[in-house]
């Protein structure tokens, strides 16, 4: 079988492509360090709808800081916004090697905004020092909602504390 490097051959007579045809992922700089730590949550948007019914500002405030809330709160639709937090913060508990007993809580975990307007993942109290535990320098963040689905996937690299 040939060697296709990166490329995928999509049928019969597909032929390999060129160096200026390949797609490759870049490698992280080797500052970042090796992965930590790595967690992917989905949350359903009418699970967070009924939260926030139900049980409202006790909710709002156990799960998210200040600044999450007041985002949040200030759109049209908070929910989406809430939601995609919610499964950040799964993620990262996930990420971070979290079990229950560990003392660490939801606002642990904080969804900010870099100087670029880029969301970002804050480590506080608890988790910022099972972080530096662990010796994460960098967390990767990336956040997607749609219809009534958010999404979140943690990536957290360093060198091993």
């Amino acid at each position: 079988m040939p060697d296709y490097g990166n490329h995928i051959p999509e049928g019969p007579g597909d032929k390999k492509p060129g160096p200026e045809e390949i797609i490759s992922i870049p490698e992280l700089p080797e500052s970042t360090g090796r992965i930590l730590g790595l967690g992917i949550d989905i949350v359903a948007s009418e699970r967070v709808r009924r939260m926030l019914e139900t049980h409202d500002d006790r909710f709002l405030k156990r799960c998210f800081s200040e600044g999450e809330r007041e985002f949040s709160m200030s759109r049209k639709d908070p929910v989406p916004y809430l939601a995609v937090r919610l499964a950040a913060k799964e993620a990262t508990f996930k990420a971070i090697g979290a079990r229950r007993g560990m003392g660490l809580g939801w606002r642990d975990f904080e969804v900010v905004f870099t100087g670029e307007n880029i969301p970002a993942l804050k480590l506080n109290g608890p988790a910022k020092e099972r972080g530096d535990r662990l010796g994460v320098n960098k967390i990767w963040l990336s956040l997607t909602h749609e219809d009534e689905w958010s999404a979140a996937v943690v990536i957290m690299t360093g060198h091993e504390g």
